[in-house]
């Protein structure tokens, strides 16, 4: 157990400053847009800096200084772009830490002597209960931020207790990135204050053991809803008879539907769908196909959201998937709502090879698991 005395090795502060320009915190959120991006960008490219820190760690036990040079140079920049955001300073986000009252710094990692199994899973379990109270302690973030928005508009000053708080809560967030980072193996303590050391071992074997209540319920949860989750509809239809319009195909029902039961029925196949062929721009090689389902709610309205429908069809060349071109019902163009007791034919249009053989049709509409044809 480290010494109480013993600071935690991720220094966090910012200046208080005596005085904030009204002009530019009533208009911040436009004067951080730029910042913002870039450091959105910047952020996307530390994700993959994580990564190859922790395949370094786990095979050498050390981070390597010109990642972590790197990597804490864009950590740096995201503070200050953050305390910006938050009020904290009317400086803005510089690329150079030098002048800014904006501090971060992380202690070097040390050499041969970091944890690679904590970073394969350990470390991820370890911080669920932070994440889940810095969760909670952001959204009381927006709102401190937006009260001390008036508070410097009338008096040109950042009440100190939210100040405080404010930065607090982002010390807390750099303390439990550079932990999982693997800047060190020291566990990050729940507080806000500066002088605050690594937690102890208690307080790390709370974090493990709620973690893995966590973690093993969330998996839980994910196991438990598949087995549950109804399955894709799949049916095997007579194409031919289907292009007849004489094909005994399933009525199937959505119980389970946003707004009431849905019925749900592939009615035809109009292949060549020859009505079409005027409207769409066509080559001589390419044929319409059209598919027909009835579509009705038993006791209440329904939306049906704009769908996803795919055909698999196989040609001279081999096996390929197409996209439907559009989906309608009548006139219009889906998303579309359905009336209580309401029929409705909904139609699928494809453009595929002449000489192509329709295999199997899938549809993922914005209700139930979804469908699948396969036809004969």
């Amino acid at each position: 157990m480290p010494a109480p005395s013993e600071p935690y090795p991720v220094l966090f502060d910012v200046d208080y400053p005596a005085r904030l320009g009204r002009f530019s915190t009533a208009f911040r959120l436009l004067f951080i847009l730029p910042a913002w991006v870039y450091g959105w960008i910047l952020a996307n490219l530390l994700n993959s800096a994580l990564l190859a820190g922790w395949i370094a760690v786990f095979f050498r036990r050390k981070y390597p200084a010109w990642l972590f040079s790197a990597t804490s140079g864009v950590a740096g920049y995201n503070a200050r772009v953050w305390s910006y955001g938050a009020l904290l300073t009317d400086r803005f986000p510089s690329f150079e830490p030098s002048g800014s009252p904006v501090h971060l710094e992380f202690d070097e990692p040390p050499n041969d002597h970091l944890s690679r199994w904590r970073v394969l899973l350990w470390k991820l379990v370890l911080l669920v209960p932070h994440a889940v109270v810095l969760s909670f302690l952001m959204i009381a973030v927006f709102v401190v931020v937006f009260i001390a928005w008036f508070a410097i508009l009338f008096t040109g000053t950042y009440p100190r207790g939210m100040f405080a708080f404010v930065t607090g809560i982002q010390r807390w967030y750099w303390r439990v990135f550079a932990y999982l980072a693997s800047f060190n193996d020291r566990y990050p303590p729940f507080g806000l204050a500066a002088e605050a050391g690594p937690a102890s071992n208690a307080s790390t074997i709370t974090g493990g053991v709620i973690g893995l209540l966590a973690t093993g319920g969330m998996v839980t949860l994910i196991v438990v809803g598949a087995i549950i989750a109804p399955g894709v509809h799949s049916e095997e239809i007579d194409y031919a008879g289907l292009q007849r319009g004489v094909a005994d195909t399933e009525i199937y029902v959505v119980e389970n539907a946003p707004r009431g039961e849905i019925l749900f029925q592939l009615s035809r196949a109009h292949d060549p769908g020859d009505e079409l062929v005027g409207v769409l721009d066509l080559t001589p090689r390419d044929r319409v196909v059209v598919f027909e389902w009835y579509i009705g709610t038993i006791d209440r309205s329904a939306e049906v959201e704009s769908p996803r429908v795919r055909l698999d069809y196989e040609d001279g060349d081999g096996r390929d998937t197409v996209t439907a071109l559009f989906v309608t019902a009548g006139d219009t163009i889906a998303p579309l709502r359905i009336t209580s007791d309401q029929v409705t034919t909904i139609r699928a249009v494809f453009v595929i090879p002449e000489r192509a053989q329709p295999t199997e049709l899938r549809w993922r509409p914005g209700f139930g698991p979804g469908f699948k044809y396969i036809f004969e």
